[in-house]
């Protein structure tokens, strides 16, 4: 297809009749079809849109017209000519074998004819894993640059509930992983929105079992939240904390949180972390914050802390040693392990035994 130049010079209030006259013609040649597209393009004749968005609608063409049309379409600013591209995204395209024609109607109905939850159920891994084509341009390019000026904490569930799936080791074929990355961490400002924290807190575990950070370090387009600033914002980490203490099935990995990339809850924390044990001392949840001291604890920390140990110690024995006990295993590490090889031992008598 040639790309002729100057088109825009053919703008006349005649003109625009003329290329209609033309697309429904049904004996005009296709590449007559084909300059009059380039002319509406040029002339940025939003009203003759409608006809470009039949043409693309007609299986007879190939993908590759169909995807032309489709990203003219996306430059003018016609509304219900986008509306009927819609219904490419729910026919079964088996041509579309690079996702191109896919692309190109994400490209012109998003954000503008789009809701979240019709983008989510279009954000499928590409069925190529190597082509850089129009729908690779859009999930790495085009629909990040969009966040800021579309995307609100009412909006944003379902296109966050979509990320932590993808929250997963990184995949550097697959663009999704890096989107997933670039959502999470444009919602991270949202942490005192209660369903939205509560899914950030259900991505940051996804993560931390997969060994991996939910968040995006590099990003040019200002998606991406350094660790520096990560660690400065206590209220949204500890908030997010919170709702994963409030979720009894994920204790086990509570201790793991300090030696993530971008930790919950650090040492500066630890008079927070005493506080919830205290006033959850004779609660279940209780024990969740005690596992979270634990992992931080080490001779120094419990010498600095042990004022606090102590009284934590002495509103129920059962959660936390005293510090002086704590010591004296500190300074015995043969007692420890010894400590630790018998309740390994304690536990195996509960497994099940294999028939």
């Amino acid at each position: 297809q040639r790309k002729l130049e100057y088109l825009s010079r053919l703008n006349h209030a005649n003109t625009p009749t003329i290329l209609r006259n033309i697309l429904l013609d049904e004996m005009a040649s296709e590449e007559s079809k084909e300059i009059a597209t380039q002319i509406i393009a040029d002339c940025k004749y939003d009203g003759i849109a409608k006809e470009l968005s039949e043409r693309a609608l007609n299986q007879n063409l190939t993908i590759s017209q169909r995807r032309s049309l489709v990203l003219v379409i996306a430059k003018l600013n016609n509304s219900m000519a986008k509306l009927r591209l819609k219904e490419l995204l729910v026919a079964d395209i088996k041509d579309d074998n690079d996702d191109q024609l896919k692309g190109a109607v994400l490209l012109a109905c998003w954000p503008s004819r789009l809701t979240t939850e019709e983008l989510v159920q279009n954000l499928t891994p590409p069925k190529s894993d190597s082509f850089h084509g129009t729908y690779r341009s859009f999930l790495i390019y085009t629909l990040p640059s969009t966040f800021e000026n579309n995307l609100t904490k009412d909006n944003v569930i379902p296109l966050l509930s979509w990320a932590i799936k993808y929250l997963l080791p990184k995949d550097t074929l697959c663009p999704l992983n890096k989107l997933a990355r670039k959502v999470y961490s444009f919602c991270w400002k949202w942490t005192s929105i209660s369903n939205v924290c509560k899914l950030l807190a259900k991505g940051y575990l996804v993560a931390l079992k997969n060994y991996m950070s939910p968040f995006e370090k590099y990003d040019y387009n200002a998606l991406s939240l350094t660790e520096e600033s990560f660690q400065q914002d206590t209220a949204k980490r500890l908030a997010v904390l919170n709702a994963i203490i409030a979720s009894p099935e994920e204790e086990k990995y509570l201790g793991r949180i300090p030696f993530a990339d971008y930790p919950l809850y650090n040492r500066d924390d630890l008079p927070f972390l005493f506080e919830q044990a205290k006033m959850n001392s004779t609660k279940e949840i209780g024990n969740r914050w005690v596992s979270c001291i634990n992992s931080l604890l080490d001779k120094q920390v419990i010498e600095s802390f042990s004022e606090e140990i102590d009284k934590l110690h002495e509103i129920n024995p059962n959660l936390i040693e005293s510090s002086t006990k704590m010591l004296k295993e500190i300074q015995h590490p043969i007692t420890i392990r010894k400590k630790r090889d018998q309740e390994f031992e304690n536990k195996k008598k509960t497994f099940p035994r294999r028939s």
